[in-house]
């Protein structure tokens, strides 16, 4: 009985501490703010060809996925991003899209998630609290040498970093058609 009893007061004592820890949560997502905008704005601006607004947006150092390949660096990733516009795909556009941003707190996340700790940003040398947006959509467009159509879902996530996009991860629910047209691309031009 009183095993039962002071596993009870442990697990209340922790579980209060959790909706305690949960009442000091500082971190926000918000659907109207101008990064949420701004990444409405990517989106456009890649099915019109504006490489100056897109260009603007990215921080020098930029990283990340860029249709099926990882760029490192400003200049690399717009001539990844002009090579799917004017090399994969015409006709794009993306269908929907559900934007938010993520305003987390340095405090927020907790410290065994090694990879989004205080520690990690310490690390870094990034002590700004992390700012994601998240992007849910469809890729539709035209193949260039396939000339097929292509609806790809996709999510996106822009990592920001003095109101300049850092970190750009893409996820593709179907990669079966960027690979393709990435294959015959690249056969079109032996």
């Amino acid at each position: 009985m009183g095993k039962i009893i002071i596993a009870s007061v442990f697990c209340l004592a922790w579980c209060g501490g959790m909706v305690r820890g949960a009442d000091n949560e500082e971190s926000v997502l918000r659907t109207k703010d101008p990064k949420s905008q701004q990444a409405r704005n990517f989106l456009e601006a890649l099915t019109k060809g504006d490489s100056k607004v897109i260009e603007a947006m990215l921080a020098e150092d930029v990283g990340g996925a860029c249709f099926g390949e990882f760029v490192n660096g400003r200049e690399p990733y717009m001539k990844r991003l002009k090579l799917v516009r004017e090399g994969l795909f015409r006709d794009m556009r993306f269908r929907w899209a559900s934007v938010h941003t993520n305003y987390f707190t340095l405090d927020a996340i907790a410290p065994s998630q090694n990879i989004l700790s205080t520690e990690t940003y310490q690390e870094a040398g990034d002590m700004m609290a992390p700012i994601w947006t998240n992007i849910w959509t469809s890729f539709e467009a035209v193949g260039r040498s396939s000339k097929e159509s292509v609806s790809i879902p996709m999510h996106i996530d822009f990592r920001w970093q003095d109101d300049k996009i850092k970190l750009i991860l893409m996820y593709y629910g179907d990669s079966a058609s960027l690979k393709k047209e990435i294959a015959a691309y690249q056969l079109s031009k032996r």
